[in-house]
């Protein structure tokens, strides 16, 4: 009877012993979640990066009005469209690995906030307002990627950039100034002065007899043909042909180039 009481009791002091065991885990653990939850440096990002009014256009549903709260930073789906640039989508900043910056580098996130230049060294649209941020201090750029690592990752593929003669495929809001210049057009020029006119003539007048001796019809006598489409250009872009460089062009630059030949017409 003594050894039956002995072992109930030690049975209920281990209990005892187990429950209170259970109970200081919970209350470490929820110390640790309170202590991450209170880091000051997050704590310092989040404020950043809520007065910097980031969510507006990084949030799905944001600019319709029924901001998607459970996915904020995952990007925006309203574009913003830039006459003769391009449209573009706020994108995700949530540390998904594929949709959004979690395979950034802390420098290359950095980068982007203060100088507007993502890793594949593409220029930020110019509605990112990096030139308002390049005047942050190290620690406080540090703070806001802190603050972002900390967000559940959203796996959310944002569209585009689309050019200025892609469709796009969600909603826009359309930046209309009083007189547009055509930035896309000359920049289109640029990039065909660059990578072109090697064996084109990509001047809007042709330089006469010049230009027939060029072994590559002149931009202007591709833009004038009756054959001539933005579908034929993009085409012959995408695909490899005779006397072509062996280089790649995103969707986007080849955008511009269609332009600017169509522009010659």
């Amino acid at each position: 009877m003594v050894a039956r009481r002995w072992r109930g009791e030690g049975h209920m002091n281990y209990r005892r012993l187990s429950g209170r065991a259970a109970v200081a885990v919970v209350l470490a653990l929820g110390g640790l979640a309170g202590a991450r939850a209170a880091d000051p440096v997050v704590e310092r990002g989040r404020y950043l990066i809520t007065i910097a009014s980031c969510m507006y256009c990084h949030t799905p549903g944001y600019f319709l009005g029924k901001p998607d709260i459970a996915r904020r930073f995952a990007g925006s789906d309203v574009g913003v469209e830039i006459p003769s640039v391009g449209v573009f989508y706020g994108p995700n900043l949530t540390p998904d690995k594929e949709t959004g910056l979690g395979a950034w580098t802390d420098a290359e996130v950095a980068a982007a906030i203060t100088s507007g230049r993502r890793p594949d060294g593409r220029q930020l649209a110019p509605i990112m307002p990096w030139r308002a941020f390049a005047t942050l201090t190290k620690p406080d750029v540090s703070a806001i990627i802190a603050y972002l690592k900390s967000l559940p990752p959203v796996r959310n593929k944002v569209p585009g950039p689309f050019g200025p003669l892609d469709p796009p495929t969600s909603y826009v809001m359309k930046v209309v100034p009083p007189e547009v210049q055509n930035v896309a057009i000359q920049v289109g020029g640029s990039l065909a002065e660059r990578w072109c006119a090697g064996c084109h003539d990509v001047a809007r007048t042709p330089q006469g007899a010049s230009a027939e001796a060029n072994r590559a019809p002149s931009f202007k006598a591709i833009a004038v043909r009756s054959s001539t489409t933005r579908e034929s250009l993009d085409r012959h872009l995408s695909a490899a042909h005779t006397g072509m460089p062996d280089f790649s062009l995103s969707r986007y630059e080849r955008s511009l180039l269609i332009g600017y030949i169509l522009s010659l017409r």
